[in-house]
């Protein structure tokens, strides 16, 4: 998934928007579920930990602005 902010691209793997989950340790009962969140209106969407995992955050309260570089993780 590709996240444009500012005319800058930022990507977000796809393991990093999935889990899956396993009843009763058996494989033939797993599931899985998409890890994105949106605002109850629809209007917005939120970059949870999934998003902010891969990148280095920097955030300027002062001056209302946010930062992200690429993590080296």
């Amino acid at each position: 998934m590709r996240f444009e902010i500012d005319n800058i691209t930022y990507e977000v793997p796809a393991p990093a928007l999935i889990s899956i989950y396993s009843r009763y340790n058996t494989p033939h009962l797993s599931y899985c579920r998409l890890r994105v969140m949106v605002s109850p209106l629809a209007k917005y969407w939120i970059l949870g930990l999934n998003f902010l995992h891969g990148y280095y955050s920097v955030f300027d309260a002062h001056k209302k602005r946010v930062g992200f570089a690429k993590s080296n993780k």
